[in-house]
């Protein structure tokens, strides 16, 4: 099996790194697809009727897709394709609604790096900020990974 040259491993990290992915159009059909898959018929997603009388006024995506679009796209940089061996803690604010038509990216920090007592693993927290097409922050998060070291 080809190693992906992009792969990351623990120690290839350093405190405060950043990366960002490429961007996404989230659509009705991604929103529609997401309730489907999610089993969250909420009306917010899926009733723009009963949406256009909320706060939002309109149907918002749903924040779990706006973060699995962004881990997907994170994921398709290459970096974990062999070195990571868990999720161990993830944890999300949702401060301002995604809609059909939005475009949207992650910047995402290295926040903290652990190494594990048995020296052939750490873990590595990314801070992700997920940003619209203008410039306004929808999402922050973090995920906490459990990563191989090099060599091991």
């Amino acid at each position: 099996m080809k190693t992906n040259p992009n792969v990351k491993y623990f120690d290839d990290f350093k405190l405060g790194d950043i990366f960002e992915t490429n961007g996404i159009t989230i659509d009705q059909g991604d929103i529609n697809q997401f309730a489907g898959l999610s089993g969250d018929f909420n009306p917010l997603h899926t009733d723009e009727e009963y949406a256009k009388e909320t706060q939002f006024r309109g149907r918002i995506a749903h924040g779990m897709l706006a973060v699995s679009k962004m881990t997907g796209k994170f994921n398709q940089l290459g970096y974990w394709d062999g070195s990571v061996m868990a999720m161990l803690e993830t944890g999300w604010t949702f401060l301002r609604p995604v809609r059909a038509g939005d475009t949207i990216f992650a910047k995402i920090t290295v926040a903290d790096l652990k190494e594990s007592s048995k020296n052939d693993k750490g873990a590595v927290t990314l801070k992700f900020e997920v940003i619209n097409q203008r410039g306004e922050e929808t999402t922050e998060g973090f995920l906490k990974l459990l990563l191989k070291k090099s060599g091991s």
